[in-house]
């Protein structure tokens, strides 16, 4: 299961860096952002919040360990040079949305990096849009896929021949790296329905099948602002050919239950068939309660040509001012979702205001998403903002920014700033089977008392489990551990009448879900 391995800072760390306002994460390389750093290197004067931004890398004994920091070629007060970072294999990219030069104030430029043969990484590239304006804040959004980078400037007013400003109304802009490291601008996207203060492009994701960018205050049309919508791009082979692709190609994609400033998209992932997009804002629970800005998040899949809403998804111990759907990222079969302003610790306990979770969501054989685990930091600190808007998975390996956290080793620095590691102790996708095809079975399925009775047929088996019973909503329900050595019968009458699933883990298995009627 995942294990908090790593709470770590920097080696310059001085209060107010504010480092883990960005991660990201690729194999056994880092990066993260500390955007109100003064962007020293030893040879300059401090400049407040110029920005800077640290690499790190996973050693042999499974510690990370800092290996460089970079500043702005350009740096500036209040450049915020490490605001948003990405990387993706030997190449990595740092965004400084609100510097400034010659042709516009705060438009924003992103840097790009690539890791040569000794394991430093060396500036290759200061990427700038074309006729780029004062505010375009160019730079608040990177994501990376082979060759090719998307990068956000929620500011920038103009369509995608230059025209018809609307005031933030947003843009991405798809760049591709040619043969030398060097960046060029192929495409720039707004959707048809662009409109002022939409700021399409705040958030967004691109992975080898398709690409997303959110617009998370766009209204909805009479009586409905700041619904929220995602602009998504599919492909069914293996990779998309973006060199052709278009803002023609976007499909549109809503929440099924719309309401006002609730912002869906607030975040946005894809990996693979796979599509995540947050709405922190939301306010229904499951079971008809509400709680304000309890936050969901909903999963699309591609099929057929088209982005198809799957699920929808809460906090398992889901909370009012938790904003569950902030910060999404997504790998594979194993997705995480930030709630910054969580309160609670692993175990729904020691309340501290703001410190912040992430929870990780795993696809079951079946194509649902279940939760299985809640992840929180160290040395819990009132609005610590633990995932709040940083986070990131490659394979085993979660990273998470808390960018207000004071505490380090027992160093405290007032918002200095954290990054946490979290890894997987098995494989998610593992070799073995935890039971024998038609070896488990529900019985009295559907349960008329609430009694779970599971029946082993072979019971040779004796490794302990843990049995998690979830909602249909991905609310944990009950939780126990168990032996498959005998048939198993377990008390949960105190549960309502509903359909749940039966989750059974096991160190180096593969999880197993089966259907649970409770009438």
């Amino acid at each position: 299961m995942w294990e908090r391995k790593q709470k770590i800072g920097s080696t310059d760390q001085q209060p107010g860096d504010n480092l883990g306002i960005s991660v990201a994460v690729s194999g056994s390389y880092m990066v993260s952002g500390a955007w109100w750093e003064e962007g020293e290197d030893g040879s300059n004067d401090p400049l407040t919040s110029a920005g800077a931004a640290y690499f790190y890398k996973l050693q042999a004994d499974g510690t990370w360990i800092e290996t460089q920091k970079v500043i702005s070629p350009h740096r500036e007060t209040l450049g915020y040079f490490g605001f948003i970072v990405a990387i993706g294999g030997n190449y990595a990219m740092i965004g400084a949305f609100n510097e400034d030069h010659s042709t516009g104030f705060n438009a924003g430029r992103v840097y790009a990096y690539h890791r040569n043969a000794n394991d430093q990484w060396v500036l290759d590239d200061s990427l700038k849009i074309a006729n780029p304006g004062n505010n375009d804040y160019f730079g608040a959004s990177i994501a990376m896929a082979g060759d090719y980078a998307l990068i956000g400037a929620d500011g920038h007013g103009y369509d995608e021949n230059g025209a018809n400003f609307l005031m933030t109304a947003g843009a991405a802009f798809l760049f591709r790296k040619e043969p030398n490291n060097q960046w060029t601008q192929i495409r720039k996207f707004v959707p048809s329905d662009r409109e002022a203060g939409d700021q399409f492009g705040k958030y967004l994701d691109i992975d080898d099948r398709g690409l997303v960018i959110g617009t998370f205050r766009k209204d909805g049309g009479i009586g409905f602002f700041e619904i929220g919508a995602a602009y998504a791009i599919g492909c069914d082979d293996i990779s998309c050919d973006f060199d052709q692709i278009t803002s023609a190609d976007f499909q549109k994609l809503l929440s099924p239950d719309i309401d006002s400033y609730e912002n869906f998209s607030w975040d946005v992932a894809i990996s693979g068939d796979w599509l995540v997009a947050g709405k922190s804002s939301e306010s229904n629970q499951p079971g008809g309660g509400t709680g304000s800005n309890t936050g969901a998040a909903y999963f699309f899949h591609w099929e057929n040509g088209q982005w198809v809403g799957k699920q929808k998804v809460y906090a398992p111990d889901y909370s009012a001012f938790a904003h569950f759907g902030r910060s999404i990222a997504i790998d594979g079969s194993v997705c995480v979702i930030g709630a910054g302003t969580e309160s609670k610790d692993e175990n729904g306990q020691n309340i501290v205001a703001g410190a912040g979770a992430a929870y990780v969501f795993e696809l079951q054989p079946n194509n649902h998403w279940l939760p299985v685990k809640k992840l929180v930091g160290t040395e819990r600190g009132i609005s610590d903002l633990f995932g709040e808007d940083a986070l990131d998975i490659s394979g085993i390996n979660i990273v998470v920014g808390a960018w207000l956290a004071d505490t380090i080793s027992g160093d405290y620095k007032i918002d200095g700033g954290a990054v946490y590691f979290f890894q997987r102790d098995s494989p998610i996708t593992a070799v073995n089977e935890l039971f024998a095809v038609n070896d488990l079975s529900i019985l009295n399925n559907p349960s008329l008392d609430g009694i779970l009775r599971l029946h082993h047929l072979n019971q040779s088996n004796t490794n302990d489990i843990s049995l998690n019973v979830f909602s249909v909503e991905g609310r944990l329900m009950a939780s126990d551990q168990v032996s498959t050595s005998a048939d198993l019968r377990i008390d949960l009458s105190n549960l309502p009448p509903a359909m749940y699933f039966v989750q059974l883990t096991s160190l180096g298995f593969e999880p197993q879900t089966l259907k649970w009627i409770r009438l």
